[in-house]
């Protein structure tokens, strides 16, 4: 029904009749609005709506731009997490729509100074973007460093002239795999995981599609492995993760959602924006939690492959 109404919007005429004028007026009602106000529960609701409206419209157009601890509190929480359960050795985590590789080298830094070994895959479409991950080069002139402390920069990072370097023990080990998610078969590719990571891959995609790629993320994680998603539509995460049982992780669930401020000051006008977090929405847990747990499975998961 969800679809065949966006379908009818989206028709040029109803457009022209309704879409467009509802839009001008509610961008007018938005930015008069005392920001006291724009924090309601009317406005929240009525920022919904637009969304709504904004990602039927949207031009998809994902980016590449990256940073190292883009979202402290989640990747602590998924160190802690990984640090607490008795998972094989090595670990086995996949990142998803890795980009330039710094949320990459970010997690692996973490989870090896918790004492974990770590076995590694960054995942990425794009095949120019993994050479990029392979050098773990990024230039002084951008924002790539600037969540790190000192010390942690020390630790990551060597001065390559124009550039950051990261460290040849922090690339070491590393498997860069050019691969489209949305097909089929992943599993099958990367083998078993015990934890994996997707931010800000999903939000880029149609609603039913990112649907189908969450439920194909879930299944190659081992049974009480660990998925991170954010970048998706909450309405989407909640419902897929209801669906497949998973179980959200609570812990700095507030910390994590504020953590992506450009993402939050552009809702509801950009397709890619994040919702107010709303302490009081019924569906609270699994509308705003990134982290989930995957629960056992009736069947147990097949070998894990050797590490490459």
């Amino acid at each position: 029904m969800a679809a065949n109404m966006e379908s009818l919007i989206k028709t040029s005429a109803l457009q022209y009749l309704f879409v467009k004028p509802f839009m001008a007026v509610s961008r007018r009602i938005w930015w008069r609005a005392p920001e006291t106000m724009r924090r309601s529960r009317f406005f929240l609701e009525y920022g919904r709506l637009i969304h709504r409206f904004v990602r039927m419209r949207a031009d998809i157009n994902p980016n590449y731009f990256t940073c190292f601890m883009r979202n402290r509190p989640q990747y602590e929480l998924i160190r802690d997490l990984a640090a607490g359960d008795s998972f094989p050795v090595p670990l086995r985590m996949a990142v998803v729509g890795c980009s330039k590789g710094a949320e990459v080298f970010s997690l692996k830094f973490l989870l090896q100074q918790a004492g974990l070994a770590i076995h590694v895959t960054g995942i990425d479409i794009s095949d120019g973007v993994l050479r990029t991950c392979r050098e773990g080069r990024f230039p002084k002139d951008n924002d790539a460093i600037g969540e790190l402390t000192p010390a942690e920069r020390e630790a990551l990072l060597e001065d390559d002239g124009d550039c950051w370097r990261v460290r040849d023990e922090l690339r070491a080990g590393i498997n860069w795999l050019n691969y489209d998610i949305r097909n089929t078969g992943l599993r099958e590719k990367i083998g078993v995981q015990h934890v994996l990571v997707a931010n800000n891959v999903l939000i880029h995609m149609p609603d039913e599609q990112a649907a189908e790629c969450l439920r194909n993320l879930a299944g190659t994680i081992a049974a009480g492995g660990y998925l991170c998603i954010s970048g998706i539509k909450l309405e989407i995460r909640a419902r897929v993760a209801r669906e497949l049982n998973l179980q959200p992780v609570t812990r700095d669930i507030r910390l994590i959602h504020h953590a992506f401020p450009r993402r939050l000051k552009q809702w509801p006008w950009k397709y890619y924006g994040l919702e107010p977090y709303d302490p009081g929405h019924p569906d609270h847990d699994y509308r705003y939690a990134t982290v989930f747990r995957v629960p056992p499975r009736p069947a147990p998961d097949g070998p894990t492959p050797p590490a490459d």
